[in-house]
């Protein structure tokens, strides 16, 4: 926009800028060529003199914005679908002639192979082909949690890789069904049968739980920094996995059953009701509406900031009861 205004009259449509930076090589000689070349687009221009401009970046800054200096700071890191592209369409020269800093470093993702269904061969996702699934048809089938987590969770964020419809089916029903939604339900409605809807704070922590979440506070923020998108979900769903395991190894239905035991009932409910507390601020980035469900659910406040993320901040709540499915099986298929 700030080079467009700088240009007065310019219309840098992609044409314009694909064949500006087609035409040229980042070389003093080169860059002496381009008036002419922007005239032909019907661009007012002063008198130029070519100068020893060392590059493109040079032009751009001295020609449109000869007062330029950088005034916003430098991103820590961008994301494009090569990084390549970053140098070949000039994005640097305009944010630089625009007086924004570049990032410092820059994040190349991989391409994306779709598999419409288990039976066909992977293509790459590509205009030329008319393979590009539109996300809005998948959101309007499985909800935009389960798009967002999908496209973290099918292909390692920055690598190629294959990813098919069938397989976001499959994840919305057996991850996030069944393992995050399936064990709120259960929790809930427990605390309901069992505990009379309320859950106290202050219980004393789980420390294998504990152990779990402290590495995982410390694991996902560094995950996160170097944009290990994938790596830091898989992270978080081992505390799903692990309060799975924990539900089904210690059968609080069973305790209940023992009125002598109420006690390790209570506290099986409360390490669960905890772990799924931390799970959910921890998906926020991946799943925010279903984050604010599932605190929503354990009667918690809508705290998403990271130092939630630890074991033992369970508040105390009441009516707590069994919540409905977060991920409600379809019968549709999303062709």
């Amino acid at each position: 926009t700030a080079l467009g205004r700088s240009l007065e009259n310019a219309l840098l449509s992609r044409r314009f800028v694909s064949s500006l930076m087609g035409a040229f090589q980042d070389s003093p000689s080169s860059v002496a060529r381009i008036p002419a070349f922007i005239q032909q687009y019907g661009i007012r221009m002063e008198e130029f003199e070519p100068g020893p401009f060392a590059s493109f970046n040079e032009f751009f800054i001295r020609r449109f914005r000869p007062d330029a200096r950088p005034t916003v700071p430098a991103p820590k890191m961008a994301a494009f679908a090569e990084a390549r592209y970053f140098a070949s369409h000039g994005i640097k020269d305009i944010l630089l002639a625009a007086g924004i800093t570049p990032p410092t470093s820059v994040f190349g993702h991989g391409f994306v192979y779709i598999k419409k269904d288990d039976a066909s061969a992977a293509e790459k996702i590509s205009k030329s082909l008319g393979n590009v699934v539109d996300p809005l048809d998948l959101i309007d089938v499985y909800g935009a949690d389960a798009v967002r987590y999908w496209c973290a969770r099918a292909v390692n964020f920055g690598q190629d890789g294959s990813a098919s419809i069938d397989g976001l089916r499959e994840r919305y029903e057996r991850e996030l069904g069944n393992d995050l939604g399936n064990l709120l339900s259960r929790t809930t409605k427990m605390i309901e049968q069992y505990l009379g809807g309320r859950i106290e704070g202050g219980h004393p922590v789980n420390p294998d739980l504990a152990t779990l979440v402290d590495d995982l506070r410390a694991a996902v923020a560094a995950d996160l920094d170097r944009f290990e998108i994938t790596a830091a979900i898989d992270r978080i769903w081992e505390v799903v996995r692990f309060l799975n395991r924990y539900v089904t190894e210690r059968k609080p239905w069973e305790l209940a059953k023992d009125e002598q035991r109420h006690e390790e009932v209570v506290a099986v409910l409360h390490d669960l009701a905890d772990g799924l507390r931390v799970s959910a601020v921890a998906l926020a980035a991946y799943l925010p509406e279903t984050a604010e469900r599932i605190l929503s659910a354990l009667g918690q406040p809508i705290d998403l900031s990271w130092g939630r993320v630890a074991a033992g901040g369970l508040e105390t709540a009441a009516g707590i009861h069994g919540a409905a499915p977060l991920f409600p099986r379809i019968e549709t298929h999303a062709s």
